[in-house]
């Protein structure tokens, strides 16, 4: 089979596949829809994961003023993150709601699903290029071995550590093959190295004469000993972002535990009288493009 037909196999087969073991959503399981039809009971929606037509219906909303916003808020020809409500197995029947989802918890799924998609594109790409002539059951299986062994929906985190513990990732999937060691290679070309982005959050007030000197003296020794300068969000507030190279979650913990002993002794060694300093906050962020 030539590589153009074995490409096109793989386009004709991707389009019908589900990303995960399970054939259906699970209640209250955020999903990626696209909607494909409205009427003047519901909208259709094809479950982007699943392959699955669902429906949002019009008579499940609680309100006039909840049915205003979906029409208002759902677009045809777009991707939504809505919640699975009612799965009926037996009639291929799926029921989604559009719940209250803020901007940012809607981008965190969002991102994790196409994170998914891109190492399970990585995946079938590979076993369906070394089988041209297998079937979608056949991909089925081979992924029931190796990425289905884990929970599909912490791929990102497990993955994520591929670069700084690349055999414990290639025993974890049964990647211990020539299949195997071609999908690690790839994951490795096309998952950058993750890092962390700690951003400190100082609250600094004075009531001194010199607040303005004693503000700036903190920031100085505080920024010297994390080694990462403070900018001023509004007063009172400074804060400060340092990155550093993503190991694993235990290492991201504890230097979070250190940073926070870091700025409170020094902060401690270093107060004055009429100088209020607190440290409201170290949020981690894991960065990965």
């Amino acid at each position: 089979m030539s590589e153009i037909s074995k490409e096109q196999h793989f386009t004709n087969l991707s389009k019908q596949m589900r990303y995960y073991k399970n054939e259906f959503p699970v209640a209250d399981e955020y999903v990626l829809a696209y909607i494909t039809k409205f009427t003047d009971v519901g909208i259709f929606c094809e479950l982007v994961e699943y392959k699955k037509e669902a429906f949002l219906s019009f008579k499940d909303a609680s309100s006039s003023r909840k049915l205003k916003n979906i029409k208002k808020q759902v677009l045809k020809h777009k991707n939504y993150i809505l919640i699975a409500t009612n799965i009926d197995t037996i009639k291929q029947f799926i029921d989604v709601d559009k719940r209250s989802i803020d901007k940012t918890e809607e981008l965190h799924y969002t991102n994790l699903i196409q994170f998914y998609h891109r190492i399970f594109t990585i995946f079938i790409k590979c076993y369906i290029f070394q089988n041209p002539t297998c079937s979608i059951e056949d991909v089925y299986d081979f992924l029931d071995q190796t990425l289905w062994k884990i929970d599909p929906k912490e791929v990102k985190l497990n993955i994520l550590t591929i670069h700084q513990d690349t055999e414990n990732i290639k025993t974890r999937y049964h990647l211990n093959t020539e299949l195997g060691e071609e999908i690690l290679q790839k994951l490795l070309d096309n998952i950058p190295k993750p890092t962390i982005e700690y951003t400190i959050k100082l609250k600094i007030n004075s009531i001194s004469l010199h607040a303005v000197h004693d503000i700036a003296e903190i920031i100085n020794i505080v920024s010297d000993k994390i080694d990462s300068p403070f900018t001023i969000v509004s007063p009172p507030v400074y804060t400060s972002k340092i990155i550093k190279e993503y190991v694993s979650e235990t290492i991201k913990d504890q230097t979070k535990i250190d940073l926070e002993k870091t700025i409170t002794e020094c902060i401690e060694q270093n107060s004055k009288d009429r100088l209020f300093i607190i440290l409201e906050d170290i949020n981690c962020d894991i960065i990965t493009k």
